[in-house]
């Protein structure tokens, strides 16, 4: 679903591909992608990443490098900062089998840019509580998530994507039998966000739920890429996507797309899309009741996001 001023351009089907960030500067360096938005990218030097320095990764306080262990049922803080310099790098996060733990990811964007990957293993019979906030602040930033959820376990999963000049996140889940995940995205831009989730399940029994939840503000431009796929032998399976976003100006561009691909029948599957412009009656009452326009507009868009 798309609510701009223009008409609504071809979609690229590669927009939502993001393995090498260099290849994929370049690729889409002063080209038309997604439905209709123009991106930003004439701003981004291709090369930005040549010269990039690796980014911070601690755990708990502790630095850590390419690979982390979760082995207790416990608490885990992962941060992840930078220096002005652009940076690029890959983590792996292992959820040991059996264990029940909490992880809050915490990328701070204080430099040029970031591209970079995570990987995460969530072993049989595991639950995990993931937080993710990506601050992304004037930078330009490029991720990757990639989760496999073993048999039998349970992950409940939240993104936060704030601000930034330019951010595309993909995050890709794949499910084997009896897994369950439930993955909110929630995002504001005040310039230029391209945020894809994706879960694909080939396991029977299991259950998937993807939220998200996007703020455009003026001039800004918003995209929210969604897809269920259900493979042949992945049985007596729930999957169901919800996605909204919320225009706060006749200049915001927002982009709901929503994609279901399922390959047998013996499934309970739905999606839904809206973008919708800021309730004017809702606007009025706030002011009505002595709130100034815009402590209304961000009483309005905390409820939006926070239901």
């Amino acid at each position: 679903m798309v609510a701009t001023a223009n008409s609504t351009k071809n979609f690229d089907k590669n927009s939502d591909k993001n393995v090498d960030k260099k290849a994929d500067v370049a690729r889409f360096d002063k080209k038309v992608y997604g439905l209709g938005i123009r991106s930003r990218m004439e701003g981004i030097d291709p090369i930005l990443f040549d010269t990039a320095i690796e980014p911070i990764v601690k755990v708990n306080g502790e630095f850590s490098r390419i690979k982390t262990i979760l082995s207790k049922s416990q608490k885990y803080t992962v941060t992840l900062s930078l220096e002005q310099r652009p940076a690029q790098g890959k983590h792996t996060l292992v959820v040991k089998s059996g264990k029940e733990v909490v992880i809050e990811i915490l990328e701070e964007v204080n430099g040029k840019g970031l591209a970079f990957d995570w990987e995460v293993m969530i072993e049989k019979g595991a639950k995990a509580t993931i937080g993710r906030t990506i601050y992304a602040h004037s930078a330009s930033v490029f991720t990757t998530l990639r989760m496999q959820m073993q048999p039998n376990t349970n992950v409940v999963f939240e993104e936060i994507i704030r601000e930034g000049n330019f951010v595309r996140n993909q995050t890709m889940s794949f499910l084997d039998e009896n897994a369950t995940l439930t993955h909110t995205t929630l995002f504001h831009t005040t310039h230029e966000h391209e945020i894809a989730a994706s879960a694909h399940v080939a396991g029977r029994e299991s259950t998937v739920s993807l939220i998200a939840r996007g703020v455009v503000e003026e001039n800004a431009k918003g995209l929210f890429l969604g897809e269920l796929k259900i493979m042949k032998n992945a049985v007596h399976c729930q999957a169901h996507q919800k996605s909204e976003i919320l225009l706060l100006s006749q200049q915001s561009i927002g982009e709901a797309v929503p994609i279901l691909e399922v390959e047998n029948n013996d499934v309970i599957c739905s999606h839904s899309a809206t973008v919708s412009q800021i309730d004017e009656e809702i606007l009025f009452y706030l002011q009505s009741r002595g709130i100034g326009h815009e402590p209304a507009k961000k009483m309005i868009t905390e409820g939006f996001l926070r239901p």
